[in-house]
């Protein structure tokens, strides 16, 4: 286990939650976890809970997604970009407390359901958020913007394709 670092919040109270749910043994509180420590995490992972009320792309849901981990988040923006429900990984609206637990809950006891949407999240985040892909597309916007890869001005500006912006 690591040590918290100096913004995480107390896990105590979690930690009573937990205790009092009857799931402690299940459930682990780390703090802050470098990157190995993520791996090893990500490995030994049933499923990734990241319930939120607002959210941008969050890495945690696409570093589970790549790692294969069936994932119920909320529907914030980014997330939706993310994963499909029921495909990809399961939704729970923000504040929904019931439908995150049924949700988790269907995971934890349904392992094909969980392989499969496992599966579908490895293959969305290799075919969409894959490094290979991302700089394929930031090489694509700096060429739309007149720039080469590297920032330097090209002679002639690419003119956008909007039919592929939609």
């Amino acid at each position: 286990m690591s040590q918290p670092a100096q913004s995480d919040p107390d896990p105590a109270p979690q930690r009573g939650n937990s205790e009092r749910l009857g799931i402690a043994e299940a459930v682990k509180f780390t703090g802050w976890v470098g990157p190995s420590g993520k791996r090893e995490l990500l490995e030994s992972a049933a499923v990734l809970a990241a319930p939120t009320y607002a959210e941008g792309l969050p890495l945690t849901v696409l570093e589970a997604m790549a790692a294969g981990v069936p994932v119920v988040a909320s529907p914030a923006s980014g997330v939706l970009e993310a994963l499909s429900d029921g495909v990809s990984g399961l939704l729970a609206a923000p504040g929904d407390v019931a439908t995150l637990a049924r949700q988790l809950r269907r995971l934890l006891l349904e392992p094909h359901t969980a392989a499969r949407i496992g599966a579908a999240a490895r293959e969305t985040a290799r075919l969409r958020f894959s490094p290979e892909r991302s700089l394929a597309h930031l090489a694509e916007v700096y060429a739309d913007a007149g720039l080469s890869s590297n920032g330097a001005p090209v002679a002639t500006p690419r003119e956008p394709d909007m039919r592929q912006a939609a």
